[in-house]
């Protein structure tokens, strides 16, 4: 790769370059020399005019003082008259050459001839009318102009002008150049020193302070006081930005706290409705493993026999556990999520307890839960709180399902890459899409009076949110299909 490199000097030049003041000096020039050249060359114009008229006029002088002697010499045929005369005639300024002829015929010349640069006049020489003849032609003058001459004093006129005009245009650039430095260009080179001195805002400023008499108020001082006034408001409002900022940063900490404590009482709000939902079921389940605990008891006092007394024992141990899993459930329900951490959690110990906190309405509705074969992992996440948020799904189902003849709530798991993915499908045909649009906003519910706050899936959506998850609709789904997604433990 071929790297074209400059000379030292040409980074001094365009640096130079840059100075208002050769900047200045150049335009002077140019404009100056511009205007010079026009002027010349009008003088040029003028001055070759005049030459040429100046020949001219010898031509007329030849004419009025010459034409008679030499008609008077060729009809006498006294040629030594008319050498004399065309040697006068070639004296006058301008004329170079003279030619005289008689019939066509060239019977005199003199003087020297310049084919191309050369102006000619042409003068019929006559025999004057007298009482016996007519004016009769008896032979011609022509004479040459030397246009030589004429272009170089032209020329020679042009050069001086040139010069004189260039000389002075360099004498008053320069003095405009020193008068513009002093007046204007080193003040500016002062101001764009203290500019870039004083760009730090968070740093203090020195005021602008030109090398200058008081007495002038013209527009350098305009200028020295808006720049200081730009620099005491730049500072001011970088100082009120600053104050800003932290009160700005203050702000977000306590709407965060505040954020963040709603959405702890939202969460609470849910748990809430849950175990209100719950509470028929949660007695139901309890008061009827206790009737058979206590039918139980009675029967071991009348029988005797030690076998049969084990199957009671049993049968009163497994419907003790029963109550344990669900008072287990209800625990696991109302633990503090939002100060919970994320920590890696069984697929199957959060499948389970999901399913045990739905189990009462899914037989209360009698819809099928199909929970679709898994292969068991760890997950990254605050079990209750995405235990809730599946809750809230299957609740949801239930709810959207529980009158149609076919009542079914599909629950799939599987993994995409570092995250893993659970599907909530039901046997419903799915959202409108002007309900899907508005689903996840506060407050937005389809339910009646008395069925949902409208929270649910807005607090569901911002909890997996926070798990650096995603809550979405399928809306390619032929029924209804929520997918949630967070990361799995690596």
């Amino acid at each position: 790769m071929l790297v074209k490199s400059f000379p030292k000097g040409f980074f001094l030049f365009k640096k130079f370059y840059k100075s208002i003041n050769v900047q200045i000096l150049l335009a002077v020039l140019v404009v100056s020399s511009c205007v010079t050249f026009l002027i010349t060359l009008s003088q040029l114009y003028f001055d070759y005019r005049e030459e040429i008229n100046d020949i001219q006029k010898s031509f007329s002088l030849v004419e009025r003082t010459y034409k008679e002697g030499l008609e008077t010499a060729l009809w006498n045929f006294d040629y030594n008259l008319l050498g004399i005369q065309t040697a006068g005639i070639l004296n006058i300024p301008g004329i170079m050459y003279i030619e005289v002829s008689e019939h066509g015929k060239i019977i005199y010349k003199n003087g020297k001839i310049s084919e191309n640069n050369s102006l000619s006049y042409t003068l019929d020489l006559v025999r004057q009318k007298t009482a016996f003849t007519n004016e009769t032609k008896i032979g011609e003058l022509k004479l040459w102009g030397d246009l030589d001459k004429v272009y170089m004093r032209v020329w020679k006129k042009a050069g001086m002008t040139l010069l004189v005009q260039f000389l002075k245009t360099f004498l008053v650039s320069s003095a405009i150049l020193i008068i513009l430095n002093q007046i204007l260009a080193r003040h500016l080179s002062v101001i764009r020193r203290h500019l870039i001195e004083n760009m730090d805002l968070a740093k203090s400023y020195t005021p602008l302070r030109l090398k200058r008499s008081e007495k002038f108020t013209d527009e350098i001082y305009s200028l020295e006081q808006s720049i200081n006034g730009l620099l005491e408001a730049s500072h001011r409002n970088f100082q009120d930005l600053n104050e800003l900022n932290l009160n700005l940063e203050y702000q977000v900490q306590e709407r965060s706290q505040i954020i963040a404590d709603q959405q702890h009482q939202l969460v609470l709000a849910a748990k809430l409705s849950s175990l209100g939902e719950m509470a028929g079921g949660i007695a139901h389940e309890i008061n009827t493993p206790l009737t058979v605990i206590s039918l139980l008891a009675e029967q071991t006092k009348e029988v005797t026999d030690l076998k049969k007394v084990e199957s009671l024992q049993n049968r009163i141990l497994a419907t003790v556990q029963r109550i344990g899993k669900i008072i287990s459930s209800l625990k696991f329900l109302v633990r503090d999520s939002v100060r919970e951490g994320i920590e890696e959690v069984s697929l199957k110990f959060l499948i389970d307890e999901t399913v045990a906190l739905c189990s009462y309405k899914l037989e209360q509705t009698k819809v099928k839960l199909i929970v679709e074969p898994y292969e068991e992992r760890l997950i990254k996440c605050r079990a209750v709180q995405i235990s809730l948020v599946l809750v809230n799904l299957i609740r949801n189902s239930i709810d959207a399902v529980e009158n149609l003849p076919d009542r079914w709530i599909r629950i799939s798991i599987d993994s995409k890459g570092s995250r893993i993915r659970f599907s909530v499908q039901d046997s419903g045909p799915g959202i409108p899409p002007e309900v899907a649009e508005k689903m996840f906003l506060p407050f937005y519910t389809t339910k009646g009076i008395g069925k949902g706050t409208g929270l649910g899936l807005s607090i569901s959506y911002n909890v997996v949110a926070n798990h650096q998850g995603t809550l979405s609709y399928n809306n390619s789904s032929g029924h209804t299909e929520f997918i949630v997604e967070i990361p799995q433990a690596s």
